[in-house]
């Protein structure tokens, strides 16, 4: 595949025009790193030519894929800020299960779990059902954390231990209900779960930092792709600066 990594409005208005002789160029060259890397020949090489989003979403839907997967790459801070990263850019609205390899992370600590974060959303279902089936496949523990906002009294912009406490215990009553529901469907599967008081991705981070997880799965949910570049995103935060591979998991379809 070739990505074009500019905005669409960039590639129409400069009018890029890839002959056959560059793509079956380009498709030459990804089937020899493949091999070089791996060791096996691919399946099938797809070159096109367009913005990473759009391309990946079109590849997504032709090959009818469960899964994609892509390497967290290092760019300095204005290569980040005036172009943007192809990987945060599809991570904040994957056409399917997005997993991105950190690159000091290819051999994953064995002994780690898998770490997924929940909101009891539709989303984080779909990602506790995707966890609970790697974490089985690698004879891994599962950890199911979830993050509670503190409180904050407006009129004094502090934290209000009070109502913290309640939903603290609101949490944990809804995370022994999921805990139910995920040892029902999943009984071979060793499970832990957390409640811990802050915003979801910082508690995510802490816990990769804190657990060397094989592997940490978060939910897509919420925004469009625009917004959610715009505002931010607990699986873009993640995905930019967690230490370990990442797993973004949209919601199921149907």
């Amino acid at each position: 595949m070739v990505e074009l990594d500019m905005a669409e409005w960039m590639v129409a208005r400069l009018r890029i025009q890839v002959g056959e002789g560059e793509l079956e160029a380009a498709a030459g060259l990804a089937e020899a790193w493949y091999h070089e890397h791996t060791g096996v020949e691919p399946d099938a090489v797809d070159v096109r030519v367009g913005p990473c989003h759009a391309v990946l979403a079109d590849v997504v839907a032709d090959e009818k894929a469960d899964l994609l997967v892509m390497s967290k790459s290092v760019k300095g801070a204005v290569t980040s800020v005036f172009v943007g990263s192809r990987v945060l850019h599809v991570a904040s609205r994957p056409p399917c299960t997005l997993v991105v390899v950190h690159p000091e992370h290819d051999e994953p600590a064995e002994a780690g779990p898998v770490v997924v974060g929940t909101d009891f959303s539709v989303a984080a279902r779909a990602a506790e059902d995707f966890a609970a089936g790697h974490a089985e496949h690698l004879g891994a523990p599962l950890e199911v954390v979830h993050a509670v906002r503190p409180p904050r009294l407006p009129a004094l912009g502090i934290e209000d231990p009070v109502a913290l406490e309640e939903a603290l215990r609101w949490a944990r009553d809804a995370v022994t209900e999921d805990f139910g529901r995920l040892r029902a469907d999943w009984p071979n599967v060793d499970l832990d779960t957390r409640v811990v008081g802050g915003t979801p991705s910082e508690v995510l981070l802490e816990e990769a930092r804190r657990r060397a997880p094989r592997l940490l799965v978060v939910g897509q949910t919420g925004f469009g792709l625009k917004l959610a570049e715009l505002l931010g995103s607990t699986a873009r935060k993640v995905v930019k600066q967690a230490p370990c591979t990442v797993a973004v998991v949209p919601p199921a379809k149907g």
